[in-house]
């Protein structure tokens, strides 16, 4: 097609004319004067412009990175923690954009803590494979400095998107983490998150060990309303989208089926000996914020005291090694079962829990 060429870049740029602002930066090297309590005057061993930052709120210190390169080392250099903390949100697109790529690796040495904000449409998040990465393998392969990971997951379905993103945990490079916290997880989730048979962390070939291992503290914060289940014969058809239309299991045996995965995950957890810190709560819906739920480091005695039929829950109890911190939310806790559970945890040394729920 014709028409005239637009005209080429130059091949080199001039510097580009700092505004007033970033020139106040760069030269205000004269100390502050200030009045300080009883009227005395004094000076400080800083510039004015060191002063200034530090009245700045946070979201004008962020605001500050993307004015210009001045501004942004200026904010870097006051607060090199500017930016330890990332939240991103789910679904992702499938093909991060270049833009997000480069902001990702120029942040991902920054990042401590990453929280994972997982939406409902994140059901149908992209799985990936070795020639085509999920956009969870994408992130972690930019971003995989930080020590605490959190996953907000207030899904009805979480089991794809949670079972996604450990297989890309458990195959990112991911050597500081240590924290790991999943809130408002559900039953689903729960089964997204289980690898397998009991023997997995004795398994050699099983190549999400070193993850696994790796996670000293972990934090749960399960959803409590499958609870009431337990002598419910029909289960609420908003708790099981994917067969409508089909014959619902029976509440009771959802409910059975959480206990039973819950236990089989934490015993699961029992055997690798790397775990010094849990958490546990049960959270309650909006209206419902003191729900209470069983002591998921007890379920065997719990369903053996309190259930008339419990011939459904045969698995012994769990026994732990290297616990030293043990913090219970949404949980009744008695006198005897401080006793079992030291008897369970060899070397606990604190147990704390929510004082309103405690007896």
């Amino acid at each position: 097609m014709g028409g005239t060429r637009p005209p080429a870049f130059p091949a080199s740029r001039p510097p580009a004319v700092l505004s007033s602002f970033e020139e106040f930066i760069r030269t205000s090297n004269r100390p502050l004067s200030i009045t300080v309590p009883l009227h005395r005057s004094c000076y400080l061993h800083s510039h004015a412009a060191d002063r200034l930052i530090s009245f700045l709120p946070r979201s004008t210190l962020l605001a500050l990175r993307a004015v210009s390169h001045t501004t942004k080392e200026w904010a870097h250099k006051h607060h090199p923690d500017l930016l330890t903390t990332l939240h991103i949100t789910c679904p992702l697109p499938r093909y991060p954009s270049r833009f997000s790529s480069k902001t990702l690796s120029s942040l991902g040495p920054r990042c401590r803590q990453l929280t994972i904000h997982l939406l409902p449409s994140a059901t149908q998040i992209h799985m990936g494979s070795t020639q085509d990465p999920s956009p969870a393998r994408q992130i972690f392969n930019l971003v995989n400095s930080f020590q605490s990971l959190r996953v907000d997951a207030p899904l009805t379905d979480a089991f794809h998107p949670l079972f996604s993103l450990r297989l890309a945990l458990e195959q990112a490079p991911l050597k500081s983490l240590t924290d790991l916290r999943f809130h408002h997880l559900t039953v689903p989730g729960l089964l997204g998150l289980r690898w397998g048979g009991f023997d997995a962390f004795v398994d050699a070939t099983w190549m999400g060990k070193t993850f696994w291992r790796g996670i000293t503290s972990l934090r749960i914060g399960m959803t409590a309303d499958w609870l009431q289940w337990a002598h419910h014969e029909k289960l609420p058809r908003e708790h099981h989208p994917a067969t409508r239309g089909k014959q619902r299991p029976k509440a009771r045996d959802v409910y059975r089926q959480g206990i039973q995965m819950l236990h089989d995950w934490y015993f699961q957890f029992s055997l690798g000996g790397h775990i010094r810190r849990l958490f546990f709560e049960w959270l309650g819906d909006d209206d419902d914020d003191d729900a209470a739920g069983p002591n998921p480091f007890l379920l065997d005695a719990e369903i053996a005291s309190k259930e008339k039929d419990s011939e459904w829950f045969s698995a012994p109890g769990i026994r732990w090694h290297g616990v030293q911190e043990i913090w219970l939310g949404g949980i009744q806790v008695a006198s005897s079962d401080v006793a079992e559970l030291k008897s369970r945890f060899a070397g606990l040394e604190k147990l704390m829990v929510w004082e309103e729920l405690a007896e």
